[in-house]
C-alpha cells in the first residue's frame, strides 16, 4: 500500500471480513451482531478484515477496505472480551455492503447502491439471525458482490 492510500484513508463504522479476496463490510447499531456475524463467517473460512472500524481508501474505480491501525488482528467476542486473531493484513477491494437489520425486507429483487467516497457499492439489508446471515450474505456476494478486478 502507498502512503498516499494511507494518508487518504479514513475510518469507516463497519465489521470488515474478506471472501475471496473481496471485502464485505458489515453495518449496523452496535449490539446487532457484527462481531457474532464475522465470526460466523470467519468459520466458514473468511478471513477478518477488521472489527467494528474499518479503514477505507478509494483508488479510480475501486474502494479499498483494511484494518482499523488500532484493532488490527483483533476480535470482540462477547462474553470472552478482545481476542487476538489472524486476519488480513492487506487492503482488499470492497464488493458489498450488509446492513444486519432486525425489520430488513423479507424479498428484494436487486441490490440497492451506496455511494461511500464516491464509489458504488451494492447494498442490501439482512436479518442478524445467527443461524442464516453468514448464508445469506455469502449467496448476496455471488449475486450482487463486485468483483475484486
Amino acid at each position: 500500500m502507498t502512503n498516499k492510500a494511507l494518508h487518504d484513508s479514513f475510518a469507516y463504522a463497519a465489521s470488515t471480513v474478506a471472501i475471496d479476496n473481496r471485502a464485505i463490510l458489515l453495518c449496523g447499531p452496535s449490539g446487532i451482531g457484527k462481531s457474532a456475524v464475522s465470526l460466523l463467517l470467519m468459520d466458514r473460512g473468511a478471513a477478518l478484515v477488521s472489527d467494528d472500524q474499518t479503514q477505507l481508501y478509494s483508488q479510480k474505480t475501486m474502494l479499498f477496505a483494511m484494518p482499523h491501525p488500532n484493532i488490527a488482528n483483533k476480535i470482540e467476542i462477547r462474553n470472552l472480551g478482545i481476542v487476538q486473531v489472524n486476519a488480513v493484513t492487506e487492503p482488499v477491494p470492497v464488493a458489498l455492503k450488509v446492513n444486519l437489520d432486525r425489520e430488513a425486507p423479507r424479498y428484494r429483487e436487486n441490490a440497492k447502491q451506496v455511494n461511500i467516497a464516491d464509489i458504488a457499492i451494492p447494498e442490501i439489508d439482512i436479518r442478524p439471525d445467527l443461524n442464516l446471515a453468514p448464508l445469506k450474505i455469502e449467496y448476496a456476494l455471488k449475486l450482487y458482490g463486485l468483483s475484486a478486478t
